[in-house]
């Protein structure tokens, strides 16, 4: 067979070589699906990575918190009938300590309920003399 190329259309090619035109085409498409299978995996990773990502900042985020309302409340080692205004003023008045430092049971019971309730730090440190 002798086939004149400057002739040559993809109809003639068709009907005399189908078998050829089909090899083309598919050579043709298989670097595309390549490429495109391989997006889609990239793609799939990226996601899950940035799935698992979300996933590490929300745990990072709840346990921060969660340690931030552990922080807040105040432990309470003592029953709440020792904060009572009578068990207070008691206190007060059992020790010199607390007399020296607060003048009234009054003072000394609302600094009590203020500890209580998370509003009073004690700062520790050096004090100049």
């Amino acid at each position: 067979m002798n086939i004149n190329f400057r002739d040559l259309t993809i109809a003639v090619l068709r009907d005399h070589r189908p078998d050829m035109v089909a090899e083309i085409a598919a050579a043709a498409r298989a670097p595309v699906e390549k490429e495109r299978d391989d997006a889609a995996a990239k793609a799939k990773t990226a996601a899950t990575l940035a799935e698992s990502a979300l996933n590490n900042a929300r745990r990072k985020v709840e346990a921060a918190k969660t340690a931030a309302a552990a922080q807040s409340k105040p432990a309470q080692s003592e029953p709440a009938s020792a904060y009572s205004p009578e068990a207070l003023k008691a206190e007060w008045q059992g020790s010199d300590r607390l007399r020296a430092e607060y003048p009234e049971a009054e003072d000394y019971a609302a600094f009590r309920r203020a500890e209580v309730a998370g509003k009073v730090r004690i700062l520790h440190g050096n004090t100049a003399a």
